[in-house]
């Protein structure tokens, strides 16, 4: 269920995987559901079309954050008496629990981002005096919005980067940025982890974890965001780029690249069984985002318990539909062949094949087209780097030959120097008469 009128390119997915799983994938909004009459009108992928078709609740239903939005509040509470969802939307993390909780547990602490809740403005001043680059976010914020960057240049002046701008500002310009858009909303302040690359750009890692069809936690996939051109964010949303983590970190953190990769990984493997104790909840997928210092720390910005897709719909269908299963007839008890909707025609299994081998084919030429992109980005960040590097060394030799004219115009000036003027013009004359 979601709140899309249109099925979405993740439930077209869904709804073909699911068909190797022996499921039927019903689509449908909150708005489809009749809570008087138990029914609802959704969406079936039959032959490659969206049919409409009217069915009974589901024993299981995929939901996400948005579905719990006050206007459908009458639909959610009468699902969560009905069938087992897949989210309740409850026992909540917002940033600032995230990192107490990580901060009280030994495995997790060295995850931790100093956090503090922003009270006053002078909460903004110690945080400044303390870690002298700071980051300010909304507490529920998502997708990157209204995250500010802070640095204290001096006493009265300060310097604030938001998406693609950077200003300088006075303490009194300051302190009317706080009252305009931090005071009136719940903010947090968080010590800067400088997660950038050689080039500037400021970028995290995204991990999707998914459950796989015997209810544990796999690690789907996980890739870099990069924001090119971003001051403060690395979301897509804002711009920037992707990356395979492989050929980036090979990049940005050369021999130590292996030892930041297991990093990752074992966040994947351990923190999604911390969430679902934090939350009191059996979840079914995470989004987590990682930030990688110069020395190859990693930092828990995030995790999102309702994560968009659009990099990983392949892996992500591929586990979920797995999963589904595993609730229908592991948890549930449910026998699939008895759950199956009947909605589909003598040639449906025919057809469902054909898409699954579309499907792995596209997926092979997807694989080696990330490869060459891979390969292209690869050499890219090395003439970016080659050409950073070409840029100081112009800038080194331009000090130098600075520094060496001073020099020289202080001899030219200098009183030895024009004392010295009719020997040097003797000596001249001599050379030339001896030849």
């Amino acid at each position: 269920m979601r709140t899309f009128k249109n099925p979405t390119r993740l439930a077209k997915a869904l709804a073909i995987a699911n068909k190797a799983q022996g499921i039927d994938l019903l689509y449908f909004q909150p708005s489809d559901v009749d809570v008087i009459k138990n029914r609802i009108l959704g969406k079936v992928f039959i032959e490659n079309k969206w049919k409409t078709v009217s069915a009974d609740i589901p024993k299981f239903v995929d939901v996400n954050q948005f579905c719990y939005k006050k206007r459908y509040k009458t639909v959610m509470d009468y699902l969560e008496k009905t069938t087992r969802l897949s989210d309740t939307n409850l026992n909540k993390v917002n940033k600032i629990k995230l990192q107490n909780a990580l901060k009280k547990d030994e495995k997790y602490m060295h995850l931790v981002i100093p956090t503090k809740r922003i009270t006053d403005f002078n909460s903004i001043r110690y945080a400044l005096d303390e870690h002298k680059i700071i980051v300010l976010k909304p507490i529920n914020g998502s997708f990157g919005n209204n995250i500010y960057i802070c640095e204290k240049q001096d006493v009265n002046h300060y310097k604030l980067k938001f998406r693609n701008t950077e200003k300088n500002l006075t303490l009194n310009e300051f302190k009317s940025f706080y009252e305009a858009n931090i005071e009136i909303n719940r903010y947090i302040i968080q010590k800067y982890i400088d997660s950038t690359t050689a080039q500037g750009n400021p970028f995290d890692c995204r991990i999707c974890v998914e459950k796989d069809g015997n209810g544990e936690w796999v690690l789907a996939k996980k890739f870099i965001r990069i924001g090119i051109g971003q001051k403060a964010v690395s979301n897509i949303s804002k711009g920037g780029g992707v990356s395979a983590t492989e050929p980036f970190l090979k990049f940005n953190f050369g021999d130590k690249w292996h030892e930041v990769e297991n990093k990752l990984v074992d966040v994947s493997l351990t923190l999604p069984k911390k969430m679902e104790k934090l939350r009191n909840y059996t979840l079914m997928t995470l989004g987590i985002d990682v930030g990688i210092d110069k020395l190859g720390n990693v930092y828990v910005f995030e995790v999102n318990s309702s994560p968009g897709n659009s990099q990983s719909t392949f892996e992500t269908s591929l586990y979920r539909s797995q999963y589904y299963k595993y609730v229908l007839t592991e948890e549930l008890g449910l026998n699939i062949n008895e759950y199956i909707f009947k909605f589909t025609s003598s040639k449906l299994n025919d057809y469902t094949n054909k898409q699954l081998k579309e499907n792995h084919m596209l997926q092979k030429r997807v694989e080696i087209q990330s490869r060459e992109i891979d390969k292209i980005n690869s050499k890219t960040l090395e003439l970016q780097n080659y050409t950073d590097k070409q840029l100081k060394r112009n800038i080194s030799l331009q000090k130098k030959v600075k520094k060496l004219s001073k020099e020289l115009d202080n001899v030219y000036n200098s009183n030895s120097w024009k004392v010295t003027g009719p020997l040097r013009y003797l000596g001249g004359l001599l050379k030339y008469i001896k030849r």
